[in-house]
């Protein structure tokens, strides 16, 4: 533990002079650099030479007396001790900050502040602007920022008070990790806008994810999806809704991506090669893609298979990012498919895929069966499925049968006992102002309802 020498309170030089010495705060960051003897070894120049002279000779012993303290709990070279001797008149600051913060971030921070005042002042003048350096500098240390960022750190540090005023929400040193990523990183490849950048340090997440994504790639395809990915996770409530829920990638989930795949290729596709309407080679091979990865991943592999589908039919130039969004725009049947199952996710993904198998079943098929609703009603069954076919085959992969008890008042029934689910129910609804329907309602135990409507 670093222990400081105890200063009086009427200072040496106020005895010696019958003044006050200069307090200004600006005398951390007017240090002497330290020239070299004829022998190469460091000197301690004459008063001439120093900014901030020192306060007479009984001051200067007392700053080395303290100085020799210091140098006996904390480790310095030659060169930092020679510094410190030229410019006695910073070490009492030196002595209260590392008494009032003995740790090893604050040591770090004298030993960054002596290397900067010797071998870059512009920059700790920079790093004055923003507060005691000092303590700046032991901000720093302890979130990790090396050396070497600083300069990245300096608008970091103003960007990140300017987004989280009151500290919250991220650390600091988190923000300027993801804020040299980005400017150092990512803005030379994707050239954001600065609306873009806002809304990326605001999501580091996806900082992240697109660091690791162009290092996997680092090709113009890469490029042109990144953008593409930030403006529809920005614009694109349904895209960024299913980026969501896909960090990791449930197996019931993929027909349904692979689907949207397909849906996104033929737009793509037939941009990149107008009028052309056989998109066979393109499909299989969005097809053949392997499960698996994320979603940015797997339209990193569509968008290459268009590319090269491009490059095949006379379009060698096609780039990516020279298509509108709408290309991407996710409105096709996997996406509403994707959409009413998604309201499903409370119950779990082990009852998803039960009933997906029911689903499939019944219907010859998981895609093109289902029509997305606004609420209540999660869906519409498109295709002619008998209802109570369908309740029990789902309650048959639960190991329950269907309840009969409350038939008279048109209840037909089973209850899971798991999926945070109390009930599973068929029952007809004579209609208002059409005809009449039979209705599955799966009543959640938190106020989560999903309702499917039978077509007669």
């Amino acid at each position: 533990m670093f222990i400081a020498i105890e200063i009086p309170s009427v200072s040496i030089a106020a005895l010696v002079t019958g003044s006050a010495p200069d307090t200004e705060a600006n005398d951390l960051i007017k240090p002497t650099m330290v020239p070299s003897s004829p022998n190469n070894e460091p000197v301690v120049p004459s008063n001439d030479n120093i900014e901030n002279p020192p306060m007479g000779d009984l001051t200067n012993q007392l700053n080395t007396t303290i100085l020799v303290n210091i140098a006996s709990q904390i480790t310095f070279s030659d060169v930092e001790y020679a510094f410190l001797l030229a410019n006695l008149q910073l070490i009492p600051k030196l002595n209260a900050f590392l008494g009032a913060n003995s740790n090893n971030n604050a040591e770090t921070a004298v030993s960054n502040y002596i290397d900067l005042a010797q071998n870059n002042p512009s920059l700790l003048s920079d790093i004055c602007g923003l507060g005691n350096p000092l303590e700046v500098l032991e901000g720093l240390a302890a979130n990790g920022i090396d050396p070497e960022d600083f300069a990245s750190a300096i608008p970091a540090i103003g960007k990140y008070y300017e987004l989280f005023p009151d500290g919250e929400g991220m650390t600091m040193g988190e923000f300027i990790r993801n804020f040299i990523i980005l400017e150092v990183e990512l803005d030379p490849v994707f050239e954001f806008n600065e609306e873009e950048e806002v809304w990326l340090l605001m999501n580091s997440e996806i900082i992240q994810e697109l660091d690791e994504f162009y290092d996997s790639h680092e090709d113009e395809v890469a490029k042109d999806i990144g953008n593409l990915h930030v403006d529809l996770l920005m614009n694109d409530a349904d895209y960024a809704a299913l980026v969501e829920e896909t960090v990791a990638i449930p197996a019931w989930l993929w027909p349904f991506i692979r689907q949207i795949g397909v849906e996104v290729a033929i737009e793509l596709a037939k941009k990149a090669v107008p009028g052309l309407n056989q998109y066979d080679d393109v499909l299989d091979a969005v097809n053949n893609l392997a499960n698996g990865g994320t979603v940015l991943e797997f339209f990193y592999d569509v968008g290459r298979e268009v590319v090269q589908f491009a490059g095949q039919n006379g379009n060698p130039f096609f780039k990516i990012a020279n298509l509108s969004l709408d290309a991407f725009n996710l409105s096709g049947k996997a996406a509403k498919a994707w959409r009413a199952l998604n309201r499903l996710e409370e119950y779990g993904n082990g009852f998803i895929v039960k009933f997906l198998d029911v689903v499939e079943s019944q219907a010859g098929g998981i895609l093109g069966k289902l029509k997305w609703k606004g609420h209540p009603h999660g869906a519409t069954m498109l295709e002619n499925i008998d209802a109570f076919d369908f309740l029990d085959q789902l309650a048959d992969l639960f190991g329950k049968a269907v309840n009969l008890d409350n038939a008279a008042i048109g209840q037909y029934q089973f209850s899971p006992d798991c999926c945070n689910i109390n009930y599973i129910r068929i029952y007809y609804d004579s209609g208002t102002t059409g005809p009449g329907y039979y209705t599955l309602l799966i009543k959640g135990q938190y106020g989560v309802d999903f309702k499917i409507r039978f077509t007669d």
